[in-house]
C-alpha cells in the first residue's frame, strides 16, 4: 500500500498561512499597490478576487512599472505570510503536524509529500529524525538554516538541465532519502536557472512549469508516483482549482488511484464545487465530475483533529487519527484495529 500526500493553502491556514482570498487582501494592502491607482482599481474590480488572474492580466497588458510593482507587492505579501507562520504561537503544534504527515507518507523509499504551497512551513518544522530531501536541491535545507530561517535572506538558484540530470538518478539511490518533499509550484527564495523568480503563480502555471527544468521534473514525478499500483492520495487543504494538477489526479484515478480528502467544508458544500446543483451560483472545479466520481473518502475537518500535541507515536493519534490511518491502509506503532 502506497500513501502519498498533496497539500494546498488550507494545510498551513491553521498555522498562520493565508488562503487565496486572504492573499488578495494582503497584496491589496502593500504600498506598491496602494500608490498605483490602476493596480488598486484592478484589484478591487476582480469579480472573484482572484489575484492570480489579475497577475496574468498585468503580465499580458500592463506597463513595465505595473509589472514591477505588482511583482514586488506579491513578494512582500508572501514574506508577510511567512512571518506570520514563523511567529505562530504554537510551534509544538506545527512540529507535531509535520511529524504526522511524514508518518502518513508511507511508500517505497523515498516517501513523497507533494505541495502546492510556496511558504517555508515544512522547512521550519519538519522532523530531522528521517532523511528528508528537496529533490534536485541538495543544499536547500542547509541554506535555509544558514539564513537563520529568515525567508528574506534565503535564496537558492535552481539547477539547469545538465546539472539536474545526475540529481534525478540520485533520488532513488538506496539510503539517499526517506522523505521527498516536492514543491510543485516552486517556493519563496527560489530563483530560476536564468535568475528570475521561480514561484509559479497566475493562470498559465502549466506553461511556466514546462520552462523550468526542476519544476518540469517535479511534475513528472507527481504523475509517476500517482500512477503506481495500489496508491492512495490524501489531499489536505487543496481547493482543486488548478486544471493541470486535477488532470494528473484524474488520469491516475483511471488507473486505480484512490482519492481521500480532508477539508473543513461540509460535505454538501464540497460536493457543490464538483457537481454544482442546477439552481445556485456555483463555479465548477476543473474536471469536477471526474474528481467527484473518484472520491473514496471525505473527512470534513482540519488536520489538527487527527493528532495530539507534544506526544510521540502511537499516543499522538486521536480516535479520528487512528481511523484515518486504518482507512488509508497504514500502520503505526502498537496500534490495534478499531472496533
Amino acid at each position: 500500500m502506497n500513501a502519498v500526500l498533496l497539500t494546498g493553502a488550507g494545510f498551513t491556514k491553521t498555522f498562520g498561512g493565508y488562503l487565496a482570498s486572504e492573499m488578495w487582501a494582503t497584496i491589496l494592502n502593500q504600498p506598491e499597490v496602494q500608490r498605483s491607482p490602476e493596480l488598486l482599481k484592478g484589484m478591487r474590480d476582480l469579480e472573484n478576487l482572484d489575484y492570480e488572474m489579475f497577475y496574468e492580466d498585468i503580465q499580458a497588458g500592463g506597463t513595465e512599472q505595473q509589472k514591477k510593482d505588482l511583482n514586488a507587492a506579491i513578494r512582500s505579501a508572501f514574506k508577510e505570510m511567512d512571518d506570520n507562520i514563523r511567529t505562530y504561537k504554537s510551534k509544538s503544534l506545527s512540529h507535531s503536524c509535520c511529524n504526522l504527515i511524514c508518518r502518513i507518507a508511507q511508500d517505497k523509499a523515498p516517501s513523497f509529500i507533494f505541495t502546492l504551497n510556496q511558504d517555508m512551513f515544512f522547512e521550519r518544522y519538519h522532523s530531522r529524525e528521517k532523511i528528508t530531501v528537496f529533490p534536485g536541491l541538495p543544499d536547500h535545507l542547509n541554506r535555509f538554516r544558514e539564513a537563520d530561517q529568515n525567508s528574506t535572506d534565503f535564496s537558492v538558484r535552481l539547477p539547469g538541465l545538465e546539472e539536474l540530470e545526475p540529481r534525478k538518478r540520485e533520488l532513488f539511490r538506496k539510503g539517499f532519502a526517506q522523505i521527498a518533499y516536492v514543491k510543485l509550484h516552486g517556493s519563496q527564495g527560489w530563483l530560476s536557472h536564468d535568475g528570475s523568480d521561480a514561484m509559479v503563480i497566475g493562470t498559465q502555471k502549466a506553461s511556466r512549469i514546462e520552462s523550468e527544468p526542476l519544476l518540469k521534473w517535479y511534475s513528472s514525478l507527481f504523475e509517476q508516483v500517482l500512477n503506481r499500483p495500489d496508491t492512495r492520495l490524501l489531499v489536505v487543504g487543496y481547493g482543486f482549482g488548478d486544471k493541470h494538477i486535477n488532470q494528473c489526479i484524474v488520469n491516475a484515478i483511471g488507473k486505480g488511484l484512490k482519492l481521500y480528502v480532508i477539508s473543513p467544508q461540509s460535505p454538501q458544500e464540497f460536493k457543490n464545487q464538483f457537481k454544482p446543483p442546477l439552481h445556485g451560483n456555483f463555479l465548477q472545479k476543473p474536471l469536477g465530475d471526474e474528481l467527484w466520481d473518484g472520491l473514496v473518502q471525505y473527512w470534513p475537518t482540519t488536520l489538527t483533529d487527527f493528532y495530539y500535541e507534544n506526544q510521540g507515536p502511537p499516543g499522538d493519534l486521536t480516535h479520528r487519527g487512528r481511523a484515518l490511518f486504518w482507512s488509508l491502509g497504514l500502520t503505526y506503532i502498537t496500534c490495534r484495529k478499531l472496533v
